[in-house]
């Protein structure tokens, strides 16, 4: 069995009651949970939240999002971790319906551009390739390279973050990619051993660049929603 976990703490700093903000005619959390709901790969989907007006939209519009209980406050601050939050879910599942998945894929609602087929895919991957780990990632707009760095304080000289060598074309670059958030999958046991989701023997799923878009900001929501606006003017 796979399930799928998704988070979504009550609290933000950035937006507030950032999960229920309205993007697009709906609300940010609604994404994740649209496509988890139509996602075959993923055996049973939970809700992990402190928000009970997020239990209540899961539990009016989508039946296929489980919400066994409201997260205690403990680990809705924050400095709560994901890993916590994945670990109380895990062991409230077992110890209270006899729940133990083989494997869970974490989707957090900060990403609400993921596609269902790439959430699949992913997880056919997982299984035929028998994984421990993979992370989803997507191709960054702007190559390292091209950034510079100073010190706190310092205004006279500064650093490139990855140092270009002389005559080296941008193609001839190492790939990078960025970690938005929009998917990790984890075998249990490896979990259970490392209390991490990802190092850098996981396997890097590249997925669609929609996926740059993680929503922590104001502006971010901004970007995300000119965004849809253009897309839709596409379709």
């Amino acid at each position: 069995m796979i399930i799928g976990i998704i988070t979504a703490r009550k609290g933000s700093k950035g937006i507030p009651n950032k999960n229920l903000t309205p993007l697009g005619g709906k609300a940010l959390i609604e994404y994740t949970f649209e496509v988890a709901s139509d996602c075959p790969g993923l055996d049973r989907v939970f809700l992990t939240t402190d928000s009970q007006e997020v239990i209540d939209l899961a539990r009016a519009e989508y039946p296929r999002i489980e919400a066994p209980f409201v997260r205690p406050a403990q680990l809705a601050g924050d400095n709560s971790s994901h890993v916590e939050v994945v670990n109380h879910l895990l062991t409230y599942l077992k110890d209270h319906s006899g729940v133990r998945p083989e494997a869970f894929a974490l989707l957090q609602p900060t990403s609400p551009f993921r596609r269902t087929g790439e959430i699949q895919d992913a997880l056919a991957l997982f299984r035929k390739q028998r994984l421990k780990s993979l992370l989803g990632v997507a191709p960054v707009m702007h190559h390292p390279a091209d950034y510079v760095w100073r010190r706190r304080g310092e205004k006279q000289s500064f650093e490139e973050v990855l140092v270009r060598p002389p005559g080296i074309r941008r193609q001839d670059l190492p790939e990078v990619f960025f970690i938005s958030g929009a998917l990790f999958i984890c075998n249990c046991d490896w979990y259970w051993a490392n209390q991490r989701f990802y190092d850098h023997e996981s396997h890097l799923f590249q997925m669609s660049q929609e996926t740059l878009m993680d929503i922590d900001t104001p502006f971010d929501l901004q970007l995300a929603t000119g965004y849809l606006m253009v897309s839709s003017h596409h379709e």
